[in-house]
């Protein structure tokens, strides 16, 4: 299992299909060398040159030449001006390997960092603006993501839980049954992908919400935004009221497919419901409790 810590205003990239391509790091030195972690100082390339660190750490042994042998078990790579900062533990991969993936190039290095995110790993996203581009790979994964505009996740292959505390861009789940807890954030999409994945907003206006190929349950207990259902027999739930029981705290769940004989409405969270057909077609659907507008079957007249 491994976990990725990441700090600072910068987008970064793990194991991306869209991987870095920047210069490697330059005026490198040995800052320490012990058997159970090796400290370099550099320049890091992190939208402009900038003073770094770099540290391995593991379990390492030198010979007399000051060639290094070993396992690195955590890579840690931070600017000192607080730019980033990135924290992979879990690793279990040997220096010589790491070397020579380095010396091979991007191709190589692709290969490697695809084996890190195998298990069931962690990404903890920036909580300072910095986005990520990542693919969890196989395993049960959780992934926090709390700020940046240009997040790209992918859960892949797994039973994978996010929670979604901020930030924008497009998240999927992959392959699999997936949770996704939505509390903030404006998203250009959240996508469940494949399996029967379960998506809840809670957030202020959410975005784009999509289920997905698969039997999929889409809630809104927020704010609102646009959901979609996609392909299989999907369940939609608005929400009349906030957890804290605010009618207010409560927006409009736009429902942009809804397929009538193939997908269902659940209506329990509302207090009963009023509909209205509008002039388009469309179903807009109140709580009898509040009194306001909670759902909206975009071109579906429901009856």
């Amino acid at each position: 299992m491994a976990k990725v810590d990441l700090y600072g205003s910068a987008d970064l990239r793990f194991n991306s299909t869209d991987p870095y391509e920047g210069p490697d790091p330059r005026n490198v030195t040995v800052a320490f060398a012990f058997e159970d972690s090796i400290g370099l100082d550099a320049e890091i390339f992190v939208d402009g040159w900038r003073d770094g660190y770099i540290t391995y750490k593991g379990d390492f042994s030198f010979d007399d030449s000051g060639n290094v042998s070993g396992t690195i078990n955590q890579l840690d790579l931070a600017t000192y001006d607080g730019y980033t900062a990135s924290y992979v533990s879990g690793l279990n991969v040997s220096w010589s390997e790491f070397a020579a993936a380095g010396a091979d190039g991007i191709e190589a290095i692709k290969e490697l960092e695809a084996t890190f995110f195998t298990g069931d790993d962690i990404l903890d996203g920036s909580l300072d603006g910095g986005s990520v581009s990542m693919r969890l790979g196989d395993g049960d994964d959780f992934a926090i993501i709390s700020s940046g505009l240009f997040n790209d996740v992918n859960g892949n292959r797994g039973e994978d839980v996010f929670e979604i505390d901020g930030g924008g861009g497009i998240l999927r789940g992959g392959k699999d049954n997936d949770f996704f807890e939505i509390k903030g954030g404006q998203w250009d999409e959240i996508n469940g992908n494949m399996g029967e994945d379960f998506l809840i907003n809670y957030s202020n206006f959410v975005g784009t919400v999509r289920g997905g190929k698969g039997d999929d349950l889409l809630v809104n207990a927020g704010g609102g935004g646009y959901f979609w259902g996609d392909l299989g027999a999907d369940t939609f739930k608005p929400y009349a009221v906030d957890s804290n029981k605010n009618p207010e705290g409560v927006g409009v769940m736009f429902i942009q497919d809804f397929q009538l004989g193939v997908d269902s409405l659940d209506l329990s969270a509302i207090g009963g419901a009023d509909f209205v057909i509008a002039d388009d077609g469309s179903t807009l659907i109140s709580s009898l409790t509040t009194g306001k507008l909670v759902a909206v079957l975009e071109g579906v007249t429901y009856a």
